[in-house]
């Protein structure tokens, strides 16, 4: 398998604008996807604890969200990263839960 970085990051662009796909995103949780953890390249001893997203466009930059526990991980992938942080949320009543 071929896995992305800044050389083939526009092949795998070509192939989905010749597709007319607008991106591709890749997920994983728990290390549940092997795929994903191929294809971004990651190291063999990398485990990351919370769910990770990587898009990537058919045009633009790619985008790597991760949560901000993981905020020392960087995927060799190129792209911008966001952390983030998942906090309580107000349920349809306007409750704090």
């Amino acid at each position: 398998m071929i896995s992305i970085s800044s050389e083939t990051l526009p092949e795998y662009q070509k192939f989905l604008k010749d597709q007319e796909i607008d991106g591709w995103l890749i997920y994983d949780f728990h290390n549940l996807n092997h795929f994903a953890r191929e294809f971004l390249p990651l190291e063999p001893d990398v485990f990351l604890t919370r769910r990770y997203f990587y898009f990537l466009p058919a045009a633009g930059t790619p985008r790597m969200l991760i949560h901000r526990i993981e905020g020392e991980f960087r995927a060799s992938t190129g792209g911008d990263y966001t952390l983030h942080r998942l906090g309580r949320v107000g349920n349809r009543f306007g409750r704090r839960t």
